[in-house]
């Protein structure tokens, strides 16, 4: 099990939304992110992928009034690397 620490990456749903700005905390091109994303929809993602990982209530603190929640991942390789991974694995997802 994952827990918070020094080897875990924090991933919120806020970084795949097409509909926040970079400024505001998206961190995947508009051409990678989606409308809405979840939480579960990152976990799958990350589970198909085998990589470790473990769902929060906690929020991302721009959007406290959310209760979307976030997820703890392994560190595996770099967190740019993961999100946009995580980003192409969310948009097929959507497609099927």
């Amino acid at each position: 099990m994952v827990s918070r620490g020094d080897d875990v990456w924090v991933l919120y749903p806020v970084y795949f939304d097409r509909s926040v700005s970079r400024k505001k905390g998206r961190r995947v091109a508009v051409n990678l992110a989606v409308e809405k994303p979840r939480v579960d929809e990152i976990e799958r993602v990350l589970q198909k992928a085998d990589i470790s990982c473990a769902v929060e209530k906690k929020t991302h603190p721009s959007y406290w009034f959310s209760s979307q929640g976030r997820i703890l991942v392994s560190k595996t390789s770099s967190k740019e690397k993961l999100i946009k991974s995580v980003a192409r694995g969310i948009k097929q997802g959507r497609k099927q």
